[in-house]
């Protein structure tokens, strides 16, 4: 099933942009620190505390392939978009890749550019990394979505990295406004996931395709486990025998890490969830991704 690839989770808000409601920004102010020696870029905020964490990133001769993946959101405050999403792009250059490339996004569904980093397969040894920026515009201005994954000890090569397009701004905007406790998250093949009660939207619901549907967004709560078990819990009532796995919960780097997917296999749809939350963090960040077969 197709998922959000890797390269799903920086988030950006241009202020530059024309009306509209504009995104929570609870702890989207603060500035973390990012793995693979990557940083924010000015110009940008946080939506929410960035996930970074261990996971199983793929099979390899059907043996799991573990490593750092992360995902974040950022509101973009710069003047230039595009300029922003070149230096996300630059950046790229510091990881394990041996392709990059950029192109526009689909503009007919508000996506602006993307840009994707690859590896080369190799049939003796799995893939060091894998990289995706998208670039969207929302009705409180544009987004940008960051996924990275890389496995230890990968190949140090140094890609070089593409000039930005100067596209066009999409004509077509996503509406930026946060689903609300109740109001519906997400839905696939017209069956929809909502909000749970004790948790907020931080970003509106952005759609990315994923197979014949897709989406993500960003959701903060004071209680992850709850919140994930009650989405997992709404999204079992569209299946007789859906693949479940999590919620698990582990601390990472001080970090508290919650994951789960859910699968509806044989032409059907899934999401999955990661929830991030420090000590000092008085709620937790989640991100949320859909897709369909």
């Amino acid at each position: 099933m197709a998922r959000i690839s890797a390269l799903l989770a920086a988030l950006t808000l241009v202020g530059c942009s024309a009306g509209g409601s504009t995104p929570e920004r609870s702890a989207q102010a603060a500035s973390y620190e990012l793995p693979f020696g990557l940083h924010e870029v000015e110009g940008t905020s946080s939506v929410g505390r960035p996930a970074a964490y261990e996971d199983v990133l793929f099979f390899f001769k059907d043996q799991p392939v573990e490593g750092t993946r992360l995902r974040a959101a950022y509101l973009v405050s710069g003047s230039d978009p595009i300029a922003v999403f070149q230096q996300w792009v630059d950046q790229l250059a510091l990881l394990p890749l041996d392709d990059v490339a950029v192109s526009p996004g689909q503009a007919a569904t508000g996506q602006w550019l993307t840009a994707f980093g690859t590896t080369t397969y190799r049939p003796d040894k799995p893939s060091g990394a894998s990289a995706e920026l998208q670039l969207w515009a929302t009705a409180a201005g544009p987004v940008l979505l960051v996924d990275i994954s890389v496995v230890p000890g990968a190949d140090p090569a140094r890609p070089s990295v593409p000039t930005v397009p100067n596209a066009l701004r999409p004509t077509t905007d996503v509406d930026s406004d946060p689903a609300r406790a109740g109001e519906v998250l997400f839905a696939e093949k017209r069956q929809p996931v909502h909000l749970p009660d004790g948790t907020r939207g931080l970003l509106g619901t952005i759609p990315t395709p994923a197979g014949t549907g897709g989406s993500f967004t960003v959701v903060a709560t004071k209680d992850a486990e709850k919140a994930v078990r009650a989405l997992l819990d709404e999204a079992k009532t569209y299946a007789a025998a859906p693949d479940v796995r999590g919620p698990t919960s582990t601390v990472q780097d001080g970090v508290r890490v919650v994951r789960a997917d859910f699968d509806i296999p044989g032409g059907g749809w899934g999401f999955d969830v990661v929830s991030v939350q420090a000590d000092d963090d008085a709620e937790a960040t989640l991100f949320v991704s859909s897709d369909a077969d």
